[in-house]
């Protein structure tokens, strides 16, 4: 799990776009008449006959000060999406008619937002392509196992990546529209997570567990250790990197999101890729390694390029999402020693998914 471009002006930038975008697609005229997407939405009120009339005026009010406050609600930061999360669940118990209403109304909002036909006259694409261009995401910030690019063109391909709703839209439909719930994921992980609680918003942290590996029990065993612990770099070479792909140092709300995802799993099965590590480092360490720098540099190119000819680019950075898997490559470069540890904060950290 990685963090959503760690640049935080551009992300505040970006959302105050989408603030502004959705403010006129509410309050607007629509070609097609001069009604507003507000006034929609508070015609289909009036028209619900199984509302009583006090349930109206209370849905009345709603709607009208989520419109008069777009900007609280479309830009709406960690703690006020809590706030707002408690004004879902005092509306659900004290107007449970008045909830369930506001609910498809404002789930049908978001379609209707993200929709394909959105595409206003002075954008290429529509707004929800858009939006995640502007994000410049390469790669899903759940698993970073899966590429998330965008194709929106002429001949009618369409792809990009599914936004999952941080908190349920359902269960809280007041942030059916808040920019930073709306995490650009791949559908294998926001099929999964469903409507499922995450801890850990990327828009907001970094992942801060460090993918290792560990012995297996049968090692650990033999070793005598209480519990597996990670190999040593001349232990990941000479058992060629085969071992547990586990999380040191990984905090409670992390590894139960990770479990959440079904990501514990997915990245065991990564063994091939983590042996392949290992034995690349192996190849390319000591007099060989050496010889390759002298070659490039030789040739002009610094030692950065020449990293970034064995290992690709990006690598460097843990936090960077341009490539696939490029956390759990970089983790493991540190364990053999080929880069240097990163400093995290582990002060709430218990050890291993």
């Amino acid at each position: 799990m990685l963090q959503i471009n760690q640049n935080t002006f551009l992300i505040s930038a970006i959302a105050e776009e989408w603030s502004e975008r959705l403010y006129l697609f509410l309050t607007g005229k629509r070609e097609t008449c001069q009604e507003t997407y507000k006034d929609k939405m508070l015609f289909k009120i009036m028209q619900n006959r199984l509302l009583s009339v006090e349930e109206k005026r209370i849905a009345k009010v709603y709607i009208t000060r989520y419109c008069d406050n777009v900007e609280f609600f479309a830009k709406a930061n960690e703690a006020e999406m809590e706030d707002i999360q408690q004004i879902c669940g005092s509306l659900k118990s004290n107007s449970p008619n008045v909830y369930n209403e506001l609910k498809e109304i404002f789930i049908q909002l978001y379609k209707d937002f993200v929709a394909i036909t959105n595409k206003p006259k002075n954008l290429a694409i529509p707004i929800s392509y858009y939006f995640i261009d502007r994000l410049g995401l390469r790669t899903c910030p759940y698993c970073n196992r899966a590429y998330t690019f965008n194709i929106y063109n002429a001949e009618g391909k369409r792809v990009r990546p599914e936004y999952d709703h941080f908190y349920d839209k359902a269960t809280y439909p007041f942030l059916a529209l808040s920019f930073y719930n709306l995490v650009p994921s791949c559908p294998i992980c926001n099929h999964i997570k469903g409507i499922k609680k995450l801890h850990v918003n990327p828009f907001f942290h970094d992942f801060k567990g460090v993918f290792r590996v560990f012995e297996t029990e049968e090692q650990a065993k033999l070793k005598k250790h209480e519990k597996p612990e990670p190999l040593t770099a001349i232990q990941l070479f000479h058992h060629a990197g085969k071992g547990n792909i586990c999380l040191d140092t990984i905090s409670t709300n992390e590894r139960e999101d990770m479990r959440t995802l079904g990501l514990d799993e997915f990245y065991k099965k990564h063994e091939d890729y983590v042996e392949e590590i290992v034995e690349k480092a192996q190849a390319y360490s000591g007099p060989m390694l050496v010889a390759l720098s002298s070659t490039f540099q030789g040739a002009g190119y610094s030692p950065q390029q020449v990293f970034e000819f064995v290992w690709g680019k990006d690598i460097a950075l843990a936090q960077n999402n341009n490539r696939p898997l490029s956390k759990l490559t970089h983790d493991i470069l540190e364990q053999v020693g080929i880069v240097e540890p990163s400093l995290s904060d582990c002060g709430n950290a218990d050890h291993t998914i």
